[in-house]
């Protein structure tokens, strides 16, 4: 049964769904910005180059806030660290809507993406507070939908908005990031109550903090669970961020036409998620896992195979490849994502902000060194997300073993 942790009424459904609008706040604001930056650009005075820079200071502010508002949650309380972080994020988007210069952008954009992190970490441990077994996956499932819709959508919200205001108004992709916190932040405040109780709660200081993490490392069946999640969405994360050098170099198509790999992306990632939802409480999580596995394999197989055979890539045929390995990350990430956190359930928040970290971290190097070397071919592209997916694929395999392995020592110790 849910566990009480509002103190106003709410629905289950809508403790979700408030959950998953907090989640996608912080992907959904890394990349929005991505179709003004020529127009952006030019009316700061700075190149495209210095304009990825928008991108690097989010993602590097995010990852440091990661670390450290799951642990803080840990000990003073979900609710107060994440109202803090919501009015934070819409402080700091104000600040970028009515920025005059790069530099004054560029800190704001730190704001946005530190207090970003809290709702992206949080949210996975509040889940865990209020949901017990398979609804707790389901859960999972459907506020990782939403998760992962945030990066897929952002750069087409932002060409839209391009195109109703026009280009020279760019700033007002950053109204919009600020009227969407501001509603989410009004909700919050109204709806959320604390889920983490007084007598669980842990002491907060550096030594503190620091041993927290030091005893999810020492597992080693966390360190696989971690990694194997973090490799999955990073070759989904491969092609959102190679998104414009498929859709303008290898597909051809115009500057509007982002949207047509990104459905492709978004129809996956609601493909595995709802699957990942039904099967919940039908089958074992090792099942779930291994049929998202499964999907990945076949989505590179095909991806591979496209790439060697066909000189000149179209939509929508090259984007099924994508759709396919959407689906199976979304399937297999909410069982890897839950099996973590019943873990710890002392250090829910300690552990989201780890496999957070990780994942950003995993990201970032996609996106800034991958990316970058094989976007240039389908068959390159196609080929690096291969051997990302088979990272994961190998280390969810050691964490089988690794169960087993302790399943044999206890089962001998037993008879002896």
């Amino acid at each position: 049964m849910p566990k009480p942790i509002t103190t106003r009424p709410i629905t289950d459904l809508q403790f979700v769904l408030l959950l998953g609008a907090l989640s996608m706040i912080g992907p959904f604001a890394i990349d929005t910005l991505f179709p003004a930056f020529p127009v952006a650009g030019a009316a700061l005075g700075v190149s495209q180059a210095m304009m990825q820079q928008t991108i690097s200071s989010y993602l590097f502010a995010f990852a440091i806030g990661s670390l450290l508002h799951g642990p803080l949650s840990d000990s003073f309380g979900r609710r107060p660290i994440v109202l803090v972080c919501i009015v934070g994020f819409v402080l700091g988007s104000l600040g970028c809507w009515l920025a005059t210069n790069f530099s004054t952008l560029l800190g704001f954009r730190a704001v946005q993406g530190f207090c970003a992190a809290g709702g992206t970490v949080i949210s996975r441990a509040l889940v865990r507070d209020r949901f017990d077994g398979a609804r707790a996956q389901q859960a999972t499932s459907q506020i990782t939908l939403v998760f992962l819709v945030g990066p897929a959508i952002a750069p087409v919200v932002g060409g839209l908005i391009l195109q109703l205001v026009g280009a020279t108004q760019w700033r007002l992709i950053f109204a919009f990031i600020t009227l969407y916190s501001a509603v989410v932040a009004i909700l919050l405040f109204r709806h959320l109550g604390e889920s983490h109780a007084k007598e669980n709660r842990l002491e907060f200081s550096a030594p503190a903090l620091a041993h927290s993490y030091m005893a999810i490392f020492r597992s080693q069946a966390a360190v696989w669970l971690i990694l194997a999640a973090a490799f999955n969405f990073s070759g989904l994360f491969l092609m959102i961020s190679s998104a414009p050098a498929i859709v303008f170099g290898l597909w051809k198509l115009g500057t509007l036409d982002l949207w047509k790999l990104f459905v492709f992306a978004m129809g996956g990632i609601l493909l595995g998620s709802q699957l990942s939802g039904y099967v919940a409480a039908r089958w074992p999580h090792s099942r779930t896992i291994g049929l998202g596995y499964f999907v990945m394999i076949c989505a590179c197989t095909a991806h591979i195979a496209y790439g060697a055979l066909v000189t000149h890539p179209t939509w929508p045929l090259a984007a099924i490849p994508i759709l396919l390995y959407a689906a199976g990350s979304s399937l297999a990430y909410p069982s890897l994502t839950v099996m973590l956190m019943d873990r710890f359930p002392e250090r829910r928040g300690a552990a989201a902000s780890l496999q957070t970290f990780i994942s950003l971290a995993f990201n970032g190097f996609v996106a800034g060194t991958v990316s970058p070397l094989v976007a240039g071919t389908t068959l390159k592209l196609a080929g690096a997300q291969g051997i990302i997916m088979l990272g994961g694929l190998v280390a969810y395999a050691l964490f089988v073993w690794g169960q087993k392995r302790l399943q044999h020592t206890v089962e001998d110790t037993i008879e002896v």
